[in-house]
């Protein structure tokens, strides 16, 4: 049985725009080699992670025209993960536990 073709995606107040998709795109990580290739684009995924955000709905309430609330849970949670291993790793370890003084900012005083 030939498969469908799936109508074209509704358009969300969430979606970026292609200047803003220009800028974000080379700060996604690719897919990693091997295993199955990805159903979805980065666009796709940024696009339902923004529309989660905003609407603050639960995960299986996602729209069914974006990608599966799996799908999208997984990248959200990965990327997560990477940015974090970015800041531990990339920040030398003297500076990672100096106080916010000893990094040549002051942190502002509340005024009570």
């Amino acid at each position: 049985m030939p498969r469908r073709k799936s109508p074209a995606r509704r358009r969300y107040d969430t979606d970026l725009s292609d200047a803003q998709w220009e800028v974000l795109a080379p700060l996604i990580p690719d897919a990693r080699s091997g295993g199955r290739p990805r159903k979805a684009t980065s666009r796709e995924l940024v696009d339902a992670i923004l529309y989660f955000l905003r609407a603050g709905v639960a995960w299986r309430l996602l729209p069914h025209d974006l990608p599966p609330w799996q799908t999208v849970y997984y990248y959200l949670r990965r990327w997560l993960f990477l940015k974090q291993q970015i800041l531990v790793v990339g920040i030398p370890h003297e500076q990672r536990n100096a106080r916010p003084t000893d990094c040549g900012t002051e942190m502002p005083k509340r005024a009570f």
